[in-house]
């Protein structure tokens, strides 16, 4: 089975959003720079909020006295009381492995930001102890509900795609001293981090490209710069990725910017009958067989994360499978090591 017939994508009708009876949350890791997100999300879709958490009290105790809402000191407690219906989690790279384990102890669906941890193993036995148990569990690769994956479903049902041949994937954002500005300085410590771009940016690119090839991904080559600001995460990573068909994919990520907010972003995508590339300012879709060059709008990442929401609580509702899984973040989270593996072997440089 192709990338193609099995891919999920999902086109959300707006008005549609806010369903008849709420679902209780609770937000797990709300000092994480994402949760304000969320946050607004829940309340646009009228979901309740019943419950938050963060390894630093006192700013799960600031929200929570700010939603009117419960938290506490120990994680397994707090979610035992509330009893919550949807979890939320983030947080800590280095701690989402013993989070999720808590998490799992509660009878909740699940979705939880990128990356699932530092290392792999800690990550597969949570992972394969979920798929045990069925339960829901969704990544949030938001990039999965850009339009450029409508657009190559769209070409694949008119049998007009052609073969993939080529990705390329480049997310450049600012200084990562926006990290220390929004009270997560321990995305500079590569201990809690597991590293700089290539983990924290890196995983959405990856994923782009297993979901461009629908097959088993290799690392090619890797390598990683700290020239830009000469900390012990990276600043810079290149990576080169090659499927078991021979589809070649190449990977750019920094925190080079030279700006503190947006961001130098781009999707290239390339079949043996199309060539689309989406960036900020829109997608661009040129087809071989009717010599037609399209223009299409994108969606904001704001607009990304609410979508990748409302539609894995539209999931739990209708007992259907997330569109990007555990699975789906454990195998990331493999290639992301593999390829720190390959830049310290061949350049000395250590990622994390």
């Amino acid at each position: 089975m192709t990338v193609w017939t099995r891919f999920r994508f999902v086109l959300i009708d707006w008005a549609q959003m806010r369903e008849p009876y709420p679902l209780s949350v609770a937000v797990v890791g709300i000092g994480h720079w994402h949760a304000p997100r969320y946050l607004t999300s829940l309340r646009v879709l009228g979901e309740k909020i019943i419950a938050v958490w963060d390894t630093d009290l006192a700013i799960a105790q600031q929200v929570a006295s700010e939603l009117g809402v419960s938290t506490g000191r120990d994680l397994g407690d707090l979610l035992v009381s509330t009893r919550p219906d949807v979890i939320i989690g983030m947080g800590i790279h280095s701690t989402m492995p013993s989070c999720l384990a808590m998490m799992l102890e509660a009878p909740a669906a699940l979705i939880l930001e990128k990356p699932l941890g530092v290392r792999a193993a800690d990550v597969a036995p949570l992972v394969e102890r979920a798929e045990r148990e069925g339960r829901f569990a969704a990544v949030a690769f938001v990039n999965r509900y850009t339009p450029i994956w409508s657009k190559l479903a769209t070409l694949h049902a008119s049998s007009r795609l052609g073969r993939p041949c080529y990705a390329h994937f480049r997310i450049i954002s600012g200084s990562p001293a926006r990290y220390m500005r929004d009270g997560a300085g321990w995305m500079l410590d590569p201990a809690q981090s597991g590293g700089g771009c290539l983990i924290n940016l890196g995983t959405h690119a990856l994923d782009a490209f297993r979901q461009f090839v629908g097959e088993r991904v290799s690392v090619v080559a890797g390598q990683l710069g700290h020239l830009v600001h000469k900390s012990p995460i990276e600043d810079y990573a290149l990576a080169i990725l090659r499927s078991d068909s021979g589809v070649l994919g190449s990977v750019e990520l920094g925190y080079c910017y030279a700006a503190m907010v947006g961001g130098d972003q781009e999707w290239r995508l390339v079949t043996s009958n199309a060539y689309l590339v989406q960036r900020a300012d829109g997608l661009s879709v040129q087809t071989m067989d009717d010599r037609r060059t399209e223009q299409l709008p994108v969606i904001s990442s704001a607009d990304a994360y609410h979508l990748f929401l409302a539609d894995s609580l539209k999931r739990i509702r209708l007992g259907k499978e997330p569109v990007a899984t555990l699975r789906d973040g454990l195998e990331v989270l493999e290639l992301v090591e593999k390829i720190y593996q390959v830049a310290e072997r061949t350049s000395g440089t250590r990622g994390h």
